[in-house]
């Protein structure tokens, strides 16, 4: 869930171990604001202390898209912040299983409450995550293996949810999503 990676060791990998990091990185959800190899350990503190400019996200023309510079930043297009009220949705299948996603604005709030009964309705053998702000607070939820678990969390950038399962067990997304709405309480 982090905004960003800083890439470290990299003075002791090989390029293509650097390369295979670079790939893993790119295959990351949510894509990364900025992605930065840090040799010896050195991260720029700018970094960490600037938002992404428009600027920083355009690409030379011609540039070739692999090719990526020691500090990249997303396209803009990439990435949706989501607005009040109006959460992002994503559905995913890939290797005989499914996902669907949604993001939800930090300050759509919800109900804990009903959204664990409605989390705990899903069949059991779905994997979920989500993270949400709630009236109590933001909360961690993490079932898989049919035990789910309920905890404080740290995440304050956006509520989310993710659903996983094989393909063709997932809960209709309409549906859910209108569910999820329900258990909105601002």
């Amino acid at each position: 869930m982090a905004d960003a990676v800083a890439l470290t060791m990299v003075d002791l990998s090989t390029s293509a171990q650097r390369r295979a990091a670079q790939r893993y990185v790119d295959a990351m959800w949510p894509p990364k604001r900025w992605v930065n190899e840090a040799p010896h350990g050195r991260l720029s503190p700018s970094l960490l202390l600037t938002a992404p400019t428009t600027s920083s996200l355009e690409r030379a023309p011609g540039e070739d898209h692999r090719q990526r510079p020691a500090a990249v930043m997303l396209d803009e297009f990439s990435y949706r912040e989501p607005a009040p009220g109006q959460p992002c949705f994503e559905a995913g299948e890939a290797l005989g299983h499914a996902s669907l996603g949604w993001r939800w604005h930090s300050a759509d709030q919800f109900s804990l409450d009903a959204l664990t009964r409605l989390l705990d309705g899903l069949d059991r053998r779905l994997r979920i995550k989500g993270v949400w702000y709630t009236e109590v607070g933001w909360w961690l939820f993490n079932r898989g293996d049919g035990c789910a678990e309920l905890t404080p969390s740290a995440w304050r950038r956006d509520s989310r949810l993710e659903v996983i399962g094989e393909a063709g067990s997932l809960p209709d997304p309409e549906a859910l999503g209108a569910q999820l709405a329900a258990c909105r309480s601002r």
